[in-house]
């Protein structure tokens, strides 16, 4: 794992997808919260985003002073290497994301997008087009510019994903954006097969 400049974010690069650790602050007291989660590089993104669900691994511990803290900072440091082992082992493919996203109900959004685009990148494109077909249909006359832009993106895709070649291109530009975007190296091909 690299630690993101001197921020209190670790990455794991799996090349498609990050593993991000976040040794998140409190507005209210000195410590850390410990947050873990994946995040799929198919979206366009210059920031990380948490993709996976139960991202939080461990509620707020105070800090009250370094002999207090240095134990419990150590727990904490263990704790997210033991769900970053958990995420390498849960999601080594594409279609280890898209039989994952198969158990959860997407109604919308984000959920959806990924469902989609995980599907289409196995060949699943009854399921991509539904999910995109979910996500398309979600967008309401009030929904707010990011949601429209990707509800419109969602009804591209749907007509894209029966070319599974195409599709891969696709998403293999879109995490190299990503990648560029948020200061990765840049890699040959990011593996999406």
């Amino acid at each position: 794992m690299r630690q993101k400049g001197r921020s209190r974010l670790w990455v794991d690069d799996r090349g498609w997808w990050l593993i991000v650790v976040e040794f998140q602050p409190s507005s209210w007291s000195q410590g850390s919260y410990l947050n873990v989660a994946g995040m799929w590089l198919w979206m366009r993104a210059d920031h990380v985003h948490f993709d996976t669900p139960d991202s939080r691994v461990s509620e707020h511990v105070e800090f009250h002073d370094e002999a207090q803290f240095e134990p419990a900072a150590r727990r904490l440091a263990e704790l997210a290497a033991g769900r970053v082992r958990e995420l390498r082992a849960q999601f080594p493919s594409p279609e280890a994301v898209a039989e994952h996203l198969r158990s959860i109900k997407v109604d919308g959004g984000w959920p959806a997008y990924h469902a989609g685009v995980a599907a289409g990148l196995t060949g699943d494109v009854d399921r991509a087009r539904a999910a995109f077909e979910v996500l398309a249909s979600s967008e309401r006359p009030d929904s707010s510019d990011w949601h429209k832009d990707l509800c419109r993106l969602a009804a591209e895709l749907r007509e894209r994903c029966s070319d599974r070649e195409a599709f891969r291109a696709w998403a293999s530009e879109v995490v190299a954006e990503s990648r560029r975007l948020l200061k990765l190296p840049l890699l040959a091909s990011p593996a999406l097969e």
